[in-house]
Formats: structure tokens, C-alpha cells, sequence
């Protein structure tokens, strides 16, 4: 499974090589790579939505309030340990 975490993320939970990609190709790079995208921006999860239907990823906006990075990453990880895409 391929899981991208978009760059609006804390620094902590991020390892991309796509950092600061415009955000046309960044959408097609989505849904062509990956099965997993969090984001926090709502108008590029409705983009991603928005492609064509034969795209695998599904992606999934990240509601968890501004607070500190270590805060944050154990909020992120505790709710996506009771998702059913965690493994």
C-alpha cells in the first residue's frame, strides 16, 4: 500500500520527494501512485475526488485541530489506527 502525506502536514509525518510540486501535477501523481492521500486542504481532496473514476486512491481529509507536532502525530496516528485501512 502507498501512502502519501501532503506537505500541509506536520514536517513529522511527512517524507516526500514531493514537496512543493504544483498542484496539477501533483494531482495526477495522486492518483496514479498512490492508494492513500491525507490531506488537510479541502479544495485539493475534492480535486483528487474529482478525477476520473478509474483512480485507486482514496483520499482521506484530515481533520485533526492545529497543536503541537508530537500532539499532532499521536492524534493522526491513534485515529487512523481505528481506520480500516490501517495494517
Amino acid at each position: 500500500m502507498n501512502i502519501l502525506l501532503d506537505e500541509n502536514l506536520p514536517e513529522g509525518l511527512i517524507e516526500l520527494g514531493l514537496k512543493g510540486l504544483a498542484n496539477g501535477p501533483l494531482y495526477r501523481e495522486v492518483a496514479s501512485g498512490y492508494d492513500l492521500f491525507f490531506t488537510k486542504d479541502r479544495e485539493f481532496a475534492a480535486r483528487v475526488e474529482a478525477l476520473p473514476a478509474s483512480t485507486r486512491v482514496r483520499v482521506i481529509l484530515t481533520v485533526i485541530r492545529q497543536q503541537p507536532e508530537a500532539q499532532f502525530i499521536a492524534e493522526f496516528l491513534k485515529a487512523f489506527a481505528s481506520t480500516d485501512q490501517a495494517v
